[in-house]
């Protein structure tokens, strides 16, 4: 079984092409709070992380899903490693692609709720279209902006729900985030990191954990920036279809 997690603005839509990629499992594909129809957030200033860590397991145990893999991209990696790391028992493998583990620094977690909290006003105030024109003109989605599909992308983006995902950005902020990297590097479930090989500021971030965990491995996905599952569908399903195989050898008695 693997459960699918998209990334802010996105939906279960974005790791269509991979998912179909991924042979011998069931899958299911969630939406966040505020995407995809799903009802938004309560509009509190608290983090959202346990709410929706119980949300998960509780939508796991409707479905009768006793454990499942968890394949996370930016927002919903860092989902992942919640629910990896409150409920590991129900986590059989983690897939965490540009998932960032948090800042170090309360005044650098401060900084970055503040500016989150500005990006959701601007969201509230000036709708989808506008802020995801500067959204994607941000470096980090160069190689995104550059691919061909993006403006389907883009265009599907801008018709989504700007006052429920402002809620899901500020309360899933990085700013709210306790920096999980020294729990990440001792978590025993067979891990992926994944970071497009031209993101190089997720490279340089992932790659230590990935190697100071026992149970951790890197990948760069060669020619891709941050939108890994947008921009290389093919080379993600691949990578992931290699870690299922190689986990399960080495956990086979």
């Amino acid at each position: 079984m693997i459960t699918w997690l998209h990334g802010l603005f996105g939906a279960p839509t974005d790791f269509g092409a991979t998912a179909s990629q991924v042979d011998g499992v069931r899958h299911a594909a969630m939406a966040l709070p505020g995407h995809a129809h799903e009802p938004a957030l309560d509009p509190e200033s608290t983090p959202a992380f346990e709410e929706l860590t119980r949300s998960l397991i509780a939508t796991f145990d409707e479905m009768d899903i006793e454990q499942t893999a968890l394949v996370g991209y930016s927002m919903g990696a860092r989902l992942a490693m919640h629910v990896a790391l409150a409920h590991p028992t129900r986590v059989s493998r983690l897939v965490l692609i540009g998932g960032h583990p948090g800042l170090e620094g309360p005044d650098t977690r401060t900084g970055r709720l503040m500016l989150d909290r500005k990006r959701a006003n601007l969201l509230h105030g000036g709708g989808l279209r506008a802020f995801l024109e500067t959204w994607y003109a941000q470096p980090l989605f160069a190689p995104f902006k550059a691919s061909p599909r993006f403006e389907e992308i883009f265009e599907a983006r801008c018709r989504g729900d700007a006052g429920g995902v402002a809620i899901t950005l500020e309360r899933l902020s990085l700013g709210h985030q306790e920096p999980l990297g020294d729990a990440m590097t001792a978590c025993p479930i067979p891990t992926l990191w994944v970071a497009g090989e031209l993101d190089t500021r997720y490279v340089d971030c992932l790659q230590p954990i990935a190697e100071a965990q026992p149970s951790g491995r890197f990948v760069a996905i060669e020619g891709a920036g941050h939108a890994v599952p947008s921009e290389a569908p093919d080379a993600l399903a691949r990578e992931i279809n290699a870690f299922i195989e190689s986990s399960a050898t080495e956990s086979a008695p």
